[in-house]
């Protein structure tokens, strides 16, 4: 199974939330496992509410592939994402994983630069969450110092691990080698 962007099931978003509803639901779930949207101004809330998409995907759905378009922000909830680069002989390297509460960086970087996806997006784990839209992603970031500053260190951070990674790949078994 594979889709072209992000998700094998999404449900309407849906207006005017009450407690028991799905909406109010999954606004708690999201506040919980993101805590950056409940410090949202209460109008970007509104507009997170008003917009965000359930997402479910299972064990082994291709979420994303190399050079397929990328328009959505995705918040896992439960499961995990296996972010991997495949090489043209079939193997591949795992950049890195993404479990509740964290952003992949590549779709980050990809949002904002209005890029294809470098890499493949694999469920690891059954996965739930929500997507958001890439021109609400844009009006967040536009908005939102704390989304913005948030999201940013996030991403400082997962830069550093895949640095790490390169190093340990590219000077890692060159110096077993020569040991």
């Amino acid at each position: 199974q594979s889709g072209p962007v992000c998700c094998v099931q999404t449900g309407p978003a849906g207006h005017g939330m009450n407690n028991d509803s799905p909406l109010a639901t999954r606004w708690q779930q999201l506040a919980r496992t993101y805590p950056v949207f409940e410090r949202l101004s209460p109008a970007l809330q509104e507009l997170v509410q008003a917009n965000m998409q359930p997402v479910e995907a299972p064990t082994g759905y291709l979420l994303f592939d190399e050079a397929s378009p990328c328009s959505l922000f995705l918040l896992v909830f439960t499961g995990s994402v296996r972010v991997v680069k495949p090489a043209p002989s079939g193997r591949e390297i795992l950049l890195y994983r993404v479990e509740p509460g964290d952003n992949c960086v590549l779709t980050v970087s990809c949002l904002l630069g209005r890029e294809p996806y470098p890499a493949r997006g694999v469920v690891d784990e059954p996965l739930t969450g929500c997507i958001i839209a890439q021109p609400i992603f844009d009006r967040l970031l536009a908005e939102s110092a704390i989304f913005r500053s948030e999201l940013f260190r996030y991403f400082g951070a997962r830069i550093v691990d895949l640095m790490q990674l390169i190093e340990e790949v590219a000077f890692g078994a060159l110096d077993n080698r020569l040991a």
